[in-house]
């Protein structure tokens, strides 16, 4: 568990002044749950959830000798909740689309959780595999029919351009 007087001072130095803090343990490690008045969560949110991130490195840093191997993960209202939710059924749109065409189907950006909970998800799906490509903001995950890789010819590692169904207007 992460040290609750840690987080108090952090918000406190984000002029934060009025939050809850619940601790949940899960498999691979805790999940931090701060709830905030609704118009103090863009500034602990950001855009795309990048000041969240940045936040939960913080935490990580500073707490990394009590948290050791820990995963730790912050959650402002809710919002990654919502956002692996949505992740999740733009995910399950992209394989129906890939079973249905037989063509690979690239996702919008997700952050680098969500691309790991996409790739866990689809894993227990035999009839595609998934692969990320690009760097940085521009990492995309795509999904695949299971066995193209075969079929093409393409190593799955390689970064050759694949023609595929862009899906970049459909979240943020």
């Amino acid at each position: 568990m992460i040290e609750s007087s840690f987080l108090e001072k952090l918000l406190g130095f984000l002029g934060i002044e009025e939050f809850t803090i619940e601790q949940e343990d899960v498999e691979d490690g805790v999940i931090v749950h701060i709830m905030v008045p609704e118009e103090g969560s863009g500034v602990l949110i950001g855009r795309r959830g990048e000041t969240l991130q940045a936040l939960q490195a913080i935490v990580r840093l500073g707490m990394r000798e009590q948290l050791g191997d820990t995963r730790v993960t912050i959650d402002i209202n809710h919002y990654k909740e919502g956002r692996l939710a949505t992740a999740e059924d733009v995910a399950k749109q992209a394989v129906d689309e890939v079973l249905e065409t037989g063509k690979p189907v690239t996702l919008p950006y997700l952050s680098s959780e969500e691309r790991r909970y996409v790739h866990m998800l689809m894993s227990e799906n035999e009839g595609v595999q998934t692969q990320s490509s690009g760097e940085g903001r521009f990492r995309r995950l795509t999904v695949f029919p299971a066995g193209y890789f075969e079929e093409s010819g393409q190593s799955p590692t390689e970064e050759k351009p694949i023609e595929v169904a862009d899906r970049s207007e459909v979240a943020e």
